[in-house]
């Protein structure tokens, strides 16, 4: 399975200390160049930096072959690699977070989830509590909608 991973799940995953949950739910995933630069610039956050200067094993950095040129110009550099490495290399799955970022993606044929559909996965498999979880990452600075948590709140109990 190909898991090509944004800056947002990352930064939010690492902040809440389960970035052991790429490597459970994913065995491997993939960051684009662009990520990693955004994840080691000085205005992130420390233990991110720190992280991102030394990737565990199974974290491959990579380069998108070309930068899709009709992707919106409003997309940072990290999402439109994102989306570019996605493409070059057929991904399973593309984690990301912003609205705009996964419309673009969704209309190349992406399959996209964001930070929370990776924690309804943890929680199927009993390895943390949805709703104590989504309140830690509000916590952060995580932003979501009354509507999609108490939809993802729905998922995470099926």
């Amino acid at each position: 399975m190909i898991v090509i991973a944004d800056t947002s799940a990352l930064n939010y995953l690492l902040r809440f200390q389960r970035f052991d949950l790429f490597e459970v739910l994913y065995g491997r995933i993939v960051v684009p160049v662009a990520v990693r630069e955004e994840m080691l610039a000085a205005g992130a956050p420390a233990e991110v930096r720190a992280w991102a200067a030394n990737f565990p094993p199974w974290v491959d950095v990579l380069a998108p072959k070309r930068i899709d040129i009709t992707l919106p110009e409003k997309l940072g550099s990290g999402e439109r690699e994102a989306i570019s490495l996605a493409i070059d290399l057929c991904a399973d799955l593309l984690l990301m977070d912003d609205q705009a970022a996964r419309i673009a993606a969704e209309a190349r044929g992406l399959v996209v989830a964001g930070t929370l559909s990776l924690l309804v996965q943890a929680s199927r498999l009993g390895m943390l509590d949805f709703a104590a979880a989504v309140e830690e990452l509000k916590a952060l600075g995580f932003r979501v909608s009354a509507s999609v948590e108490a939809a993802m709140v729905r998922l995470s109990k099926l």
